[in-house]
């Protein structure tokens, strides 16, 4: 049964905001690499871009104390309203939470000496907007980190996904599948939008993670998939023939895990760290 196939997200409904916290053992291993990284000093006035429900922000706000001020910036307002109830819940008076659009920030130019984003960049509208306002809105010497996920995202699912195209005799949507695998970017192409954005790239860490399922069943279902991939996924092929290809995915991901007792799918992740001269 494609169930899966018939859920409809409505992002604009608090109780999905409140969810969000499901996806934090998604966002907590990018969150993890970045808080290793990010650099603690005494007076930082901070910026979180696509702070959503506020991970790392509030997590950022207990390691740095209380002479650090910081904001969190994202469009999605009932993330933000979950983020003002944990405000609240803290107690943090050294956080403001602003509802607005990284690509126009509704701050004045040198405002903040660092600027994080933990998994954001590849779900900007216009990555160099945001960077170009990043750099605006940084002090001279500022600094700037992201974390992302890159190429090679998933691969074993995108194996998958790939033969079944080619055994349904659907070799037309390669190129589409090609595209959507591409759209993650690489280690390079965030440094590159970096340094066109004005920044000197100091530092670059990589890493990765591995998710389980049971079977493919499983992971179509996955929450984290249902919200943040499986429209990236239904994109490649149209409504017509998702039917019959998630079908073939399902079964072949099932089969694939009773050889090899689960699945497996592996997560590149980058931290950058960037300043601005």
């Amino acid at each position: 049964m494609q169930d899966y196939l018939h859920r409809s997200i409505d992002l604009d409904d608090p109780a999905i905001a409140d969810t969000f916290d499901e996806l934090s053992l998604w966002s907590s291993h990018f969150g993890r690499l970045m808080v290793t990284h990010v650099p603690l000093k005494h007076h930082q006035k901070v910026l979180d871009v696509g702070c959503g429900n506020g991970f790392p922000l509030f997590e950022l706000a207990h390691m740095m104390g209380p002479t650090a001020h910081l904001t969190g910036l994202d469009p999605w307002e009932p993330a933000l309203a979950r983020a003002q109830r944990k405000k609240a819940a803290y107690g943090s008076a050294n956080i403001d939470l602003v509802l607005g659009d990284g690509a126009e920030m509704p701050f004045d130019a040198a405002q903040f000496d660092l600027i994080v984003s933990n998994v954001g960049i590849n779900n900007f509208a216009d990555p160099e907007k945001v960077l170009a306002e990043c750099h605006r809105v940084l002090k001279p010497g500022g600094q700037i980190c992201m974390t992302s996920n890159v190429a090679g995202h998933m691969e074993e699912f995108y194996e998958v996904f790939a033969d079944a195209l080619k055994e349904l005799g659907f070799h037309d949507f390669l190129p589409a599948l090609e595209r959507q695998i591409a759209h993650r970017g690489s280690v390079e192409g965030i440094i590159l939008r970096l340094e066109a954005s004005g920044f000197e790239v100091t530092q670059v860490v990589e890493d990765h993670f591995v998710m389980r399922f049971l079977d493919g069943s499983a992971l179509l279902r996955h929450w984290l998939v249902v919200v943040g991939f499986l429209d990236g996924w239904r994109s490649v092929i149209g409504k017509k023939n998702e039917t019959a290809v998630f079908a073939r995915i399902e079964e072949k991901l099932t089969q694939l895990a009773e050889h090899q007792g689960e699945l497996k799918m592996t997560v590149p992740m980058v931290f950058v760290k960037g300043k601005k001269g």
